[in-house]
């Protein structure tokens, strides 16, 4: 059994042709099969497979189930109920839920180190906006706009 390539072209972002897209049928490099249609006259990688029955099987998977399936749109979210790829949406919650700590422990720190033992205690998650702490925030935008913790 012979499998034909068309070559790749090569990448203006990579600068090489070793890469793979996710557009079916891949820009029309292949791959090509005699028993799935004319073979390109430009196809000119040829690779020989010798024939098993699973490896028929398999190819015919492969080129007619799951590499049309790349093609597939990914889903806005905007029009769906709730996300079709619900890991995602948790990584991507999960990542927001993390920086959004982060941020609030560096103006912990940014208060702490200006006003020292005179820093007021934060305020509570649930108030963490500028216009509900004015006093905590003019704290921490005011360094931050002064440059003072440049290192």
């Amino acid at each position: 059994m012979q499998v034909y390539l068309k070559p790749w072209p090569i990448s203006h972002k990579y600068g090489h042709s070793n890469y793979l897209t996710f557009k079916y049928p891949f820009d029309k490099c292949g791959p090509f099969f005699a028993d799935y249609g004319t073979i390109p006259s430009d196809a000119t990688e040829v690779y020989t497979v010798r024939p098993s029955s699973p490896l028929s099987a398999s190819l015919s998977k492969l080129y007619n189930e799951l590499l049309p399936s790349f093609d597939a749109e990914v889903p806005d979210t905007n029009k769906l109920p709730c996300s079709a790829w619900h890991g995602i949406l948790e990584l991507a919650v999960a990542k927001v839920d993390s920086s959004y700590f982060f941020q609030l422990e560096c103006e912990d720190h940014i208060v702490r180190l200006v006003k020292d033992d005179r820093a007021p205690a934060p305020p509570p998650t649930s108030r963490r906006i500028a216009h509900l702490s004015p006093e905590w925030y003019d704290i921490v935008y005011g360094t931050l706009l002064r440059g003072v913790l440049v290192f």
